[in-house]
């Protein structure tokens, strides 16, 4: 059998994410080297483009020391595309700014995906893609953007006043995301074998 880890965090340091590993490590001791459990990362979402040159960066920064420690200690990880904003901006991009706390989420999906701005997905793949995986482990990407792009309604707006970033409860938006998780675990699969 085989175990996937999910760590959900926008902020996890090396250190951290180091002694995650540590942690799992000892915790399943008997099959953690066997097994090579599945490591799924989401960070990124709230890295803002209030100070792009600044922002991108860090999360350029961050996920390279994430996605090398992977490769070098022959982790297998998944780092999970962030999700789409669905704040109603001048420009149609759904990104959050900064300077305007009291956006509104969009009353309608965008006339064309195109226009969500995808930014930290871009910073991520580029970063993944230039660590590449080690001979025992791997680092890969699991789309999801695309997936949830359409859904402007499902976020939450009134829970945390205007909050078009996190994703409702309701189970059925959450099927992308488990389909998306399963077409990457299939590939792990056909890869292996």
């Amino acid at each position: 059998s085989q175990k996937v880890l999910y760590h959900n965090t926008n902020s996890i340091s090396l250190p951290e994410f180091r002694d995650l590993v540590t942690y799992y490590n000892e915790v399943y001791r008997h099959t953690f080297h066997r097994e090579k459990p599945i490591i799924v990362i989401n960070i990124g979402m709230h890295y803002n483009r209030d100070t792009p040159n600044l922002n991108e960066g860090k999360l350029r920064n961050h996920v390279h020391n994430l996605a090398k420690h992977c490769r070098d200690i022959g982790a297998r990880c998944i780092f999970r595309e962030t999700s789409p904003q669905h704040f109603d901006t001048p420009a149609g991009d759904g990104l959050y700014m900064k300077n305007a706390p009291h956006q509104k989420c969009m009353s309608q999906p965008p006339e064309s995906f195109s226009t969500l701005n995808q930014w930290r997905n871009a910073v991520r793949n580029d970063v993944v893609k230039e660590v590449g995986s080690g001979k025992h482990g791997f680092v890969k990407l699991m789309p999801l953007f695309d997936q949830l792009a359409g859904l402007n309604m499902a976020h939450t707006p009134k829970l945390l006043g205007n909050d078009c970033t996190h994703f409702a409860g309701d189970p059925g938006f959450w099927e992308p995301w488990h389909l998306s998780l399963i077409e990457v675990l299939m590939d792990v699969i056909t890869d292996v074998m």
